[in-house]
């Protein structure tokens, strides 16, 4: 479940930084 938490944490980040470009 850590894995899965990770990515999503990590997914949510990245479309984060592309709305802020």
């Amino acid at each position: 479940m850590t894995n899965i938490s990770g990515e999503l944490i990590l997914k949510a980040s990245m479309n984060l930084q592309l709305k802020a470009c």
